[in-house]
């Protein structure tokens, strides 16, 4: 090779380097200001060394860690199956056909992440080398969704007791009478519940929670929903049903029916002749 052919080729090879050195920190910069998950997934199911900063303060150092283990699992996930079937020659269901079994979000520190699954093949052949999984950091939204959601039930509530307000206090007084006389019955006798007492409980849960849905009380009909299914698994047990599991429910459920008269309230005071019920311990 003659002196300037060489020169050429050192010239030449300088220029790669260069292009190289130019690319890593391009690459770099962008996973430095990346503001979410962004990592590589091989066949084996572990991680490159190229993930985002928002990936290492979330889940610390990944690098040639099983993803499965230290990002999916933690979250209560799992990817495992999905990347062993889809860098499977023998299986032929498209990338998005799988990806579309895989967890499609994770939570982390009270961090809600949308993942995206994009597939890196190989130049020649349209084999799968690796998986790359950005996450979007979507709380802020989950949160708005949950707020609207909330606003929504509490629409639906007042519309129902606006339109209906001898019905709705025709409820209130039934089911406050219902739960003071279910807390007397409970405040009395021995620790555990007689069988006659476990029934009316039930008959009292079961009443509100009816009467509760037809003015949309959703709070009021969880929670009359809730103490119900605890009888009934404490029953089922046969474990007693004792004082300090049922009085609780009594006064949360006058809690909750407070909190609907306080709705009605707003809209017809002038109207309103009657107190809120408190029920407590030391009452019953």
């Amino acid at each position: 090779i003659s002196s300037s052919g060489t020169k050429e080729i050192v010239s030449l090879a300088n220029s790669f380097e260069h292009a190289r050195l130019k690319i890593h920190d391009f690459i770099y910069d962008i996973l430095k200001s990346m503001p979410g998950l962004l990592f590589i997934v091989d066949q084996e199911g572990k991680a490159s060394s190229n993930f985002s900063e928002a990936t290492q303060e979330m889940f610390g150092d990944i690098e040639n860690k099983n993803v499965n283990e230290v990002i999916f699992q933690p979250t209560g996930k799992d990817f495992a199956n999905v990347i062993e079937t889809v860098f499977d020659d023998s299986v032929s269901i498209s990338f998005d056909d799988l990806m579309a079994l895989a967890p499609s979000e994770i939570e982390m520190k009270e961090q809600v992440i949308k993942l995206n699954y994009h597939p890196i093949y190989r130049e020649a052949k349209e084999e799968l080398q690796k998986i790359l999984i950005i996450g979007e950091n979507i709380t802020a939204l989950r949160k708005s969704e949950a707020a609207r959601a909330e606003d929504q039930k509490q629409n639906e509530m007042i519309l129902e007791v606006v339109k209906n307000p001898e019905g709705f206090m025709e409820f209130y007084h039934e089911s406050e009478g219902l739960i003071e006389k279910g807390s007397l019955q409970v405040g009395q006798g021995v620790d555990d519940l007689s069988q006659e007492a476990c029934v009316e409980t039930k008959r009292v849960l079961h009443t509100i929670k009816g009467a509760a849905s037809i003015f949309q009380l959703h709070d009021l009909v969880e929670t009359a929903h809730r103490f119900e299914d605890q009888l009934i698994e404490t029953a089922d047990s046969d474990n007693p049903v004792s004082r300090g599991l049922v009085e609780p429910m009594f006064e949360e459920l006058a809690s909750k029916l407070a909190d609907t008269y306080a709705i009605y309230l707003r809209f017809f005071e002038k109207d309103a002749s009657v107190g809120l019920l408190s029920v407590t311990t030391e009452e019953a």
